[in-house]
């Protein structure tokens, strides 16, 4: 990647003794621009986090004897040294450790060890470098309705280094090959109204650049509802479905079958758009339907050519020609977050305020839908359904049947029909009512009624002082002139016999509670209920059906792999379940547990505490985090203890391994905890001892979102660290 130049700023010519310049921002292609000095700072905006710095030297200076690299992440007001190089430097390597302004400056050293300028105070910067790893969102939605034919949509594209003139707004019928570009303003947040001349269902596409080149897109689909299948028209237009698993079913019937039968039916396909075809291996069935497995999301396009016993058949596709019908593989879900829920008081009483945000590839126009419920397990209970993804509702609450408080969840629903949730971490209250207790009276009481004295207090009168047999229950107070009796208090119980448990230790570096903290006691017995698996895929072969056709392997530049096959005693869920999962794994015959979690070593492995406040170290099934002394090794630690720690959680342990660790999977609060460090890339999928394959799909979505360690370029698997550590009479627990 070359540091693309933005902008020049004009800048005061360096002082006589700055005779050493930084030149330009390099990156993979290492382009260098000519040797000049600089009379101004140079801007740039680079897409890694890595990236290379040249200087070059001023050919008559001969005093110089070493350059010092610094850098400002406060823009100039103050600068840290970086690296130092010699008379010979050509390049100085930098890695940005975040998204943000860097300023950098030299510093020269003479023979005599004098630096000049003596200090970096007020330094001038003379290269600016703005460091943007992350694509900007945009929110695209269907604008209101028309009674005339046309058609509109909103958006708004978010980034702090937004490109509006590399804006495009597109579309096409749904299923068309070719995008039609639409003569909308360039601006961060619009709208367009336009007259397609068409009822059929539409695709809009929204894509912008920010000044690093990272591109977001987001693509709307107008007119069609989730599972549906555009019709084919006369214009010869191909139809298209959207399906949310690479493994699916293709339905279709043969024509015109003369007397010989057919003896195969043939099975061609394109991944882009017809410009080339490729045969499956394996022919389909005679009768339908036929099960296809796909290596990867994305669109495809399928042809079938059936052939007679004397070998007659139509045409096969060739080069630009358009298949039968496009399937869209789609299994990501939809991101959602609620960012408030808000009780209405005074005028807006009744009323409540739900914001989010929901961003995805394929939503429609109405993707939304909001359930209450009032446990934060369940069960939920639709509120409203099909609102547009505007950010906001306000939900009119009905009078009755609503509890006095209740979780909130937003669930968005994309075309292929996955669906996207987020719920309130806590309970909604509803009854906003503070009750309060004022006394307006005071009277005598008689005294058959009285009200007892309380625990501990003496209601006896003290001798000398006049009793009073209308009030019991309150002492008299003492005699002038005498102190004040001191508080009575009951005798403390007897010790417990035999030693006290012995407190759970924490491992060096671990998160431990603070001394002196006692654990919490340890939970209710009996067996929590384990994860369910969720509902079988719509997508399952019917009974009686052949296997699937698996496709042939993509050329390397694709990037797809086969699903691996189940593992014995597994199974797969491709629906999703409680919020925020994704396809949960259910082990079958679990040994399941409720331990309260009172240590994090790192990311992969917690300390609990059982019931008999025994301790236990769990190891994370099927993951791998960074080690502490790795990059990122502490961020991933602080991740799982930001779930786990201080909590009772559910623990499945599947065995022990040679470091007397159990090995399992953790939940809490809903959240599948192994899969949850390496969907927000704070772990790696452990491939070598891992049975789920679906972690290393959510792996490969943190990598490309760029999640996580996956932000800091090439990060160092944690088992290659391991082999690269030397290990001498010491193990190293992986």
């Amino acid at each position: 990647m070359t540091g693309r130049l933005t902008a020049l700023e004009q800048a005061t010519v360096p002082p006589s003794w700055w005779r050493w310049t930084v030149a330009c921002l390099l990156a993979a292609c290492f382009f260098i621009f000519p040797s000049k000095t600089l009379r101004a700072q140079t801007v740039y905006y680079a897409e890694q986090p890595s990236f290379l710095i040249p200087v070059y030297p001023d050919p008559n200076d001969k005093k110089t004897q070493a350059l010092l690299l610094h850098v400002s992440e406060d823009l100039g007001k103050t600068y840290q040294f970086v690296a130092t190089g010699g008379i010979l430097q050509k390049t100085f390597s930098f890695r940005a450790p975040r998204d943000g302004w860097y300023w950098f400056s030299v510093q020269t050293q003479e023979t005599g060890g004098a630096l000049k300028p003596a200090s970096m105070a007020g330094a001038p910067a003379l290269l600016k470098v703005c460091v943007d790893t992350q694509a900007p969102s945009i929110i695209l939605r269907q604008g209101p309705a028309t009674k005339d034919g046309t058609l509109s949509v909103e958006w708004e594209a978010r980034d702090e280094n937004l490109d509006v003139a590399s804006m495009r707004l597109e579309y096409r019928l749904l299923g068309a090959k070719d995008w039609l570009p639409l003569p909308s303003q360039q601006l961060q947040q619009g709208s367009h109204v336009w007259n397609p001349g068409t009822q059929s269902p539409l695709e809009v596409r929204l894509s912008v650049r920010d000044r690093a080149k990272n591109m977001g897109e987001q693509v709307l689909a107008l007119g069609l509802k989730p599972g549906q299948v555009a019709p084919t028209t006369g214009d010869g237009r191909v139809p298209l479905i959207m399906v949310r698993s690479k493994r699916f079913a293709l339905n279709y019937r043969l024509e015109d079958v003369g007397p010989s039968d057919v003896t195969r039916v043939e099975v061609h396909y394109t991944r882009d758009g017809g410009r080339t075809w490729g045969k499956y291996p394996m022919d389909a069935p005679k009768e339908p339907p036929c099960i296809l497995e796909v290596p990867e999301e994305g669109r495809y396009g399928f042809t079938l050519i059936a052939r007679s016993g004397v070998d007659l058949s139509e045409d096969p596709p060739k080069p630009g020609d358009s298949p039968h019908v496009w399937v869209e593989v789609d299994e990501t879900k939809p991101l959602v977050r609620i960012i408030g829920v808000e009780v209405g008081r005074g005028p807006e009483q009744g009323n409540m305020t739900v914001s989010w945000s929901a961003s995805d590839k394929f939503l429609g126009s109405t993707p939304i839908s909001i359930s209450y419920a009032q446990s934060a397990d369940g069960p939920w209970t639709e509120a409203v359904k099909d609102l547009p993804n505007n950010g906001k509702f306000v939900w009119k609450l009905p009078p009755q049947g609503l509890p006095f408080q209740f979780s909130v969840r937003v669930t968005c629903t994309d075309m292929a029909g996955n669906q996207g949730m987020a719920q309130t971490t806590g309970p909604v209250k509803v009854d906003l009512s503070t009750p309060k207790a004022r006394i307006n009276s005071i009277e005598i009481a008689p005294v058959e009624g009285a009200v007892p004295a309380p625990p501990g207090v003496n209601p006896a009168t003290p001798p000398g002082a006049a009793a009073s047999p209308s009030v019991t229950g309150i002492p008299p107070g003492p005699p002038m002139g005498a102190a004040p009796p001191l508080p009575m208090t009951s005798p403390a119980p007897p010790p417990a016999t035999g030693p006290p448990p012995a407190p759970a230790a924490a491992t060096p570096g671990e998160i431990s509670p603070p001394p002196g903290a006692s654990p919490a006691p340890p939970p209710a017995t009996g067996p929590p209920p384990v994860p369910g698996a969720a509902p079988a895929s719509e997508t399952s072969p019917p009974p009686g059906t052949s296997s699937a056709l698996p496709l042939p392997p993509a050329p390397p530049a694709a990037g797809g792999a086969f699903v691996s096959p189940e593992a014995p005693g597994t199974s797969t869920s491709l629906g999703g379940t409680a919020a925020g999962q994704n396809n949960t794994r259910t082990v079958t015959d679990p040994h399941t547990h409720q331990w309260k979690c009172v240590g994090v070593h790192d990311g992969d492995t917690v300390t609990c505490i059982n019931e008999n406040n025994e301790q236990q170290k769990i190891r994370l099934a099927e993951i791998d985090a960074p080690e502490l002394k790795q990059d990122f090794g502490q961020r991933s630690r602080d991740a799982l203890a930001s779930m786990v720690f201080g909590k009772t959680i559910t623990v499945v342990d599947q065995n022990k391994d040679r470091y007397g660790r159990w090995i399992g999977r953790l939940y809490t609060d809903g959240i599948d905890v192994n899969r949850q460090m390496v969907a927000t890339g704070y772990a790696w999928h452990y491939a070598s001892y891992s049975k789920d394959p679906s972690l290393s799909v959510l792996m490969q979505q943190a990598k490309d979102q760029k999640l996580g360690l996956w932000g800091q370029g090439d990060p160092i698997p944690p088992w290659d660290y391991r082999k690269k550590k030397t290990t001498s009479t010491t193990s190293v627990e992986d």
